[in-house]
């Protein structure tokens, strides 16, 4: 049971950036469709769809740990301006497409796509900081929180699954406060419905992982688990794996460190995993 405790956190991740870039979707899609008081035509769709494409990469790349010349500075932060340009430009396009009857789709995308880069700045320049402090915060402190230990990570990525749950959410309601029609509306909704429910379960099971370990733990120190200890080291409390080959007189304790743990038993590093 233990190891399956301290294995990749992959799926947490991957639900909690799906969950960023539903919601981020939704509410872009609800924002616009709102702004432009669009009933009929497609801004729900041409708004959000990009918007789910490029927020989900800005996600992913926000968890790259490279950075710029060795510094401080991550690379996933200073992409989040080139993201932000290319998503304006490419849901710019999509709408000017439709112009003209869409009797010059590709010149008029071409033209929206340099109109929402540009002078679209005045949207997404403002909805990048909105981004940045409704989402970059708490993956920020879900990353500082890494640096102290599994469980940190844990308490970061719950965070982040709150953050797109209670966003995806307020999309969705705002949806339908505003009576846009059952198009836009039924298009919103299943974005918001995917980031809040994508949300709530990275929270779910960062929640329910960390409880796991903790019981897991608590139960070694009591000794309940044979093949298991929890011993003191030169760095702390080590929990390590012990496997007994021989019997009588001819015993032999193999012991395997699993992870390390703080004062109140949480996991601050494993070995590897």
């Amino acid at each position: 049971m233990a190891p399956s405790l301290f294995r990749s956190r992959r799926l947490i991740e991957r639900l909690a950036d799906l969950a960023i870039g539903f919601a981020l979707a939704a509410i872009t899609a609800a924002i616009f469709t709102a702004l432009f008081n669009a009933r009929r035509d497609a801004t729900a769709v041409f708004t959000g769809a990009p918007t789910l494409v490029f927020g989900s990469l800005w996600a992913l790349l926000l968890r790259w740990r490279r950075t710029v010349g060795g510094g401080k500075v991550r690379v996933g932060w200073l992409a989040s301006i080139p993201l932000a340009m290319m998503n304006s430009a490419v849901a710019a396009g999509l709408m000017l497409a439709t112009l003209d009857h869409g009797s010059r789709p590709i010149m008029n995308f071409a033209m929206g796509m340099l109109a929402g880069a540009t002078m679209g700045v005045i949207f997404w320049g403002p909805a990048l900081v909105a981004t940045l402090v409704c989402f970059g915060i708490p993956i920020a402190w879900g990353q500082l929180q890494a640096s102290k230990g599994l469980a940190g990570q844990e308490r970061g990525d719950g965070i982040v699954g709150l953050t797109s749950a209670t966003i995806a959410g307020f999309a969705g309601l705002l949806s339908v406060a505003r009576h846009l029609g059952h198009a836009q509306v039924g298009f919103t909704l299943t974005l918001a419905a995917c980031g809040a429910t994508l949300g709530t379960l990275a929270a779910l099971l960062a929640w329910r992982r960390a409880r796991q370990r903790r019981d897991f733990v608590a139960a070694v120190e009591e000794g309940r688990v044979p093949s298991f200890r929890v011993e003191p080291s030169d760095e702390g409390k080590v929990l390590v794996r012990i496997v007994s080959h021989g019997e009588g007189y001819r015993v032999a304790d193999f012991a395997e460190e699993v992870a390390r743990l703080d004062a109140e038993g949480e996991v601050t590093r494993g070995s590897g995993r």
